[in-house]
């Protein structure tokens, strides 16, 4: 399947250009003459392909004014951090965070040199941070002892949630031995399903430890790391790392939705691999996520994540109880913006087969107008209910002016 996956484009548009030919579509038949079908081997070659422009994100500045930035056209990456005067659209403050080293024994001065760089470049971004951890903890955990390692972080991150003393400003940098560790797994269970009101943010030992710098071998930070963490970071903590520019009013005053209060809900399904498991144990579950925004940027969100079963054995396709979580988003959603309730929801729907859109749609639409009639049996708004899908047979290939083929980014 990889070599596939990475197979050279021009390789690949070869392959189904042969596959083509060895169909024999391009030969008369009686059939597709009746219906007047004709076949081309050749690919169908867009000429009058339009490139869309990237939209413009909006931080903040310092004074408390905001900048617009475009990213690059046809990568769709962009870097603001050079520009020392732009901040995190919605900096957080930070009351106090601590650090659960598992594994190696990290030096203090590791510590001091990584907990100096969090703190000035969250400053750079406008978030207060403080300049030392709360507390210190190093554990040794087994990777692929689940049993005993859940037990152990549930203890750790109840003594740090102790030492917040109810602050929900406030996070524990976990350090794992690697990238991809089994720990990482252990470490949300524990978090997420254990302890209740203690985020958690995961770092690779690696990346944590100071980096020497070739030229004057000396030791510093990771710096392109911690931006990375302090963009998770800030938004888990309620923050807004930046939004997106309105567009412009022509285009705006056809597609209004963010003119009133819209609730936008993503929804999808996660089914665990098919072989691997003994047919004479349960089952493991699905899983389910729902997202909810809150407010009219759509950047801060709320979300539920459940584990589900079919009646029977295997997986489950439509979400359980979604009519009591799309109530719970209601409520949050009312909450957060001073009493309004959505004007119209939209609904973006993926991992659905062809054969269960009609069954999709019917319980899940008739759920969320459930929830909302819940709130009050006046309460109608429209629902836009969108079922997305990646998994289509489409394949793009883009011919340069110099007649190379190569995918398109």
């Amino acid at each position: 399947m990889n070599d596939v996956a990475t197979k050279d484009p021009y390789d690949q548009m070869a392959a189904i250009e042969a596959q083509m030919r060895d169909l024999n579509l391009d030969r008369s038949h009686p059939l597709f003459e009746k219906f007047g079908i004709q076949f081309d081997n050749k690919m169908l070659e867009v000429t009058d392909a339009k490139v869309l422009k990237p939209p413009q994100l909006v931080y903040g500045v310092v004074g408390n004014t905001r900048e617009e930035i475009t990213p690059e056209i046809g990568s769709g990456k962009w870097d603001v951090w050079g520009d020392v005067r732009l901040h995190f659209f919605h900096p957080v403050k930070i009351d106090c965070w601590g650090l659960l080293v598992i594994g190696n024994l990290i030096q203090q001065y590791q510590i001091d040199i990584f907990s100096e760089a969090l703190c000035r470049i969250g400053g750079n971004r406008g978030m207060s941070i403080p300049r030392e951890p709360v507390q210190i903890i190093h554990i040794r955990l087994r990777e692929f002892d689940q049993e005993l390692n859940i037990p152990q972080l549930t203890e750790n991150l109840n003594y740090f949630k102790d030492e917040f003393n109810g602050s929900k400003a406030s996070f524990v940098l976990v350090v794992i031995p690697k990238k991809n560790s089994k720990i990482y797994n252990h470490v949300k269970q524990a978090s997420e399903l254990h302890v209740k009101g203690v985020l958690t943010q995961c770092v690779a030992e690696k990346n944590f430890k100071p980096k020497v710098d070739r030229r004057t071998n000396q030791e510093g930070p990771n710096e392109p790391v911690i931006g990375n963490l302090l963009l998770k970071i800030n938004s888990k903590l309620g923050g807004v790392n930046h939004v997106i520019v309105p567009p412009p009013d022509d285009i705006f005053k056809r597609i209004d939705i963010l003119s009133y209060p819209v609730l936008i809900i993503g929804i999808d399904v996660t089914h665990p691999p098919s072989l691997g498991f003994d047919k004479n144990k349960p089952a493991p579950p699905s899983f389910a996520a729902v997202t909810g925004s809150i407010g009219r940027t759509g950047m801060p969100y709320m979300m539920h994540v459940q584990a589900q079963l079919k009646a029977a054995a295997g997986a489950a396709e439509i979400v359980h109880n979604l009519q009591s979580t799309t109530k719970k988003m209601l409520f949050m959603f009312r909450n957060k913006t001073k009493g309004h309730q959505p004007c119209k929801i939209l609904v973006f729907r993926d991992g659905v087969g062809d054969s269960q859109f009609q069954e999709v749609l019917h319980i899940e639409m008739r759920a969320i107008r459930r929830a909302c009639t819940e709130l009050n049996v006046n309460y109608t708004p429209r629902i836009t209910f969108i079922t997305v899908q990646k998994r289509h047979k489409t394949r793009l290939f883009l011919i340069n002016k110099y007649g190379v083929v190569s995918s398109v980014e």
